[in-house]
């Protein structure tokens, strides 16, 4: 509910709470005001700064265990975003890649699991290959341009991916995608970081 006094009533609820009780009031939170697009849009942070308040009336109560939660709730948050829009394709390839992405905490995890499965070829190609064709489906219904959630996409993208699923430095990226689509280094860093960001990848871009 939009009650001005909602906040309050939340922290009472908090400051009296058990560790299992808080931690469903705060998830409940999260998902409220912890995922707000809108206010991502305009660079304001009104709604992560209620939510902090609410950690910090937590941590009074339970202590540093408190300091845990967000990373939970992020993570439950990119696990339920990836279970979506997998549910949204039927190419089994490109299922399995997203079940990888779900699943699997690091890249060099999901290249070793490609190979496995399609040994005679190369793993990086290959998810390059599923990024650029799951970047031409959309899902029925979303206001996103594509299954990636990325706006936009075109080959600079998948040269970045390809330096990213590589391994590589973020310099030797920005030089390489500089080299191949003559972009300008600013326009490579952005999409280095919204790349990293996005829910598919966070866990396996992560630096």
């Amino acid at each position: 509910m939009k009650h001005p006094e909602a906040d309050r009533f939340i922290e009472d609820l908090i400051h009296d709470a058990d560790f299992q009780t808080t931690f469903s009031i705060l998830k409940t939170s999260f998902e409220f005001l912890g995922n707000n697009q809108l206010e991502d849009l305009f660079q304001i942070k009104k709604s992560a700064n209620r939510f902090q308040s609410l950690i910090d009336r937590a941590r009074l109560r339970h202590g540093k265990l408190v300091d845990r939660l967000p990373e939970v709730f992020e993570e439950q948050l990119r696990q339920k975003d990836i279970v979506q829009r997998r549910g949204a394709i039927e190419g089994d390839k490109h299922r399995f890649f997203l079940a990888l992405l779900l699943n699997v905490p690091n890249r060099s995890g999901v290249l070793e699991l490609i190979k496995n499965r399609f040994p005679d070829a190369d793993p990086v190609g290959l998810a390059v290959s599923w990024i650029k064709e799951l970047a031409a489906i959309r899902i029925f219904g979303s206001h996103e341009p594509n299954v990636l959630g990325l706006e936009g996409f075109d080959a600079s993208h998948l040269v970045v991916f390809e330096g990213l699923l590589n391994g590589l430095e973020d310099e030797q990226i920005v030089l390489l995608t500089n080299q191949q689509t003559s972009l300008p280094k600013s326009t490579i860093v952005e999409a280095l970081a919204l790349i990293r960001a996005l829910p598919l990848f966070k866990s396996i871009f992560k630096k």
